[in-house]
């Protein structure tokens, strides 16, 4: 990514984390591709709303402590104040976890990862050696 790249994306998780003030108490960076940005903003709506579902005060909403990568999938961690036996927030996460599988990582179009790969490209952005590629 470079230098324009990474300040976009910059500003992107500021308004990010702005549209979700319940879900951020404190900052978080975003140590992922831009392209999982879509997937990131669903689990976040749907987590937001999962806890307006359950009737949560602020302080209790899920509160998203990291956003990263992490084996070449999305990884959300969050603090979980959901009532006992809920698993609401971790199955959103786990879905969105699963949707960065099927992502391209630079795109955000469809893709899937290549026997023996890590990451996950549509076909238009595979690279010949996937160690090409460097986040």
């Amino acid at each position: 990514m470079d230098k324009q790249q990474a300040e976009a994306w910059h500003k992107k998780t500021q308004e990010i984390r702005a549209r979700y003030p319940r879900l951020f108490p404190r900052p978080v960076g975003f140590s992922c591709p831009p392209a999982w940005a879509e997937i990131i903003e669903d689990a976040l709506r749907q987590l937001e709303k999962a806890a307006e579902r359950m009737g949560l005060p602020d302080d209790l909403y899920p509160h998203i402590t990291d956003i990263k990568e992490k084996y070449g999938t999305l990884r959300i961690y969050h603090d979980d104040y959901s009532p006992a036996g809920d698993d609401s927030f971790d199955r959103i996460v786990e879905e969105a976890e699963a949707r960065s599988e099927r992502t391209c990582i630079v795109c955000g179009e469809p893709g899937n990862i290549s026997e023996g790969g890590l990451w996950c490209y549509c076909d238009a952005h595979r690279p010949a050696v996937e160690n090409d590629f460097v986040l």
